[in-house]
């Protein structure tokens, strides 16, 4: 299997780090409008990655977040007159409703950015004071 290296822009042959174990990070949707056919794309090429990876003999966990906070939410709440968390869980739903329609489903874990705030403060901090991170 080929891919791009995007660091390196140079298409190199894949090999996992540990052995046929193989973690995927796929960055998923920030659930503050209706889903459409262009973010679909995104996750059924990952899901097809996904799914090929486990067929060539690959132990593949597959994580994506959900960005269920963030100004666009935030926005999209006050102009609805609703509380933000009920206008991301109204279009992760949606979201997740639509990719299983889609048959994708080899996705093993989503992340909510709500449930890892102290983890991204953190992470943040440690870019911060490495100097690559600004406010």
């Amino acid at each position: 299997m080929m891919f791009k290296n995007s660091l390196s822009g140079e298409v190199e042959r894949f090999e996992p780090i540990r052995g046929k174990r193989v973690n995927m990070y796929v960055c998923g949707p920030t659930v503050q409008e209706s889903f459409h056919i262009g973010h679909a794309r995104t996750y059924i090429i990952f899901d097809s990655i996904a799914k090929y990876m486990g067929l060539s003999g690959y132990s593949v966990f597959y994580l994506q977040n959900i960005t269920d906070i963030d100004d666009k939410i935030i926005k999209k709440a006050q102009d609805l007159n609703m509380d933000s968390q009920e206008v991301a869980l109204k279009y992760a739903s949606e979201y997740f409703g639509i990719m299983h329609e889609l048959g994708v489903d080899s996705v093993n874990f989503y992340a909510r950015a709500t449930e890892y705030i102290p983890e991204i403060i953190s992470q943040i901090s440690r870019l911060m004071e490495k100097g690559h991170a600004y406010i």
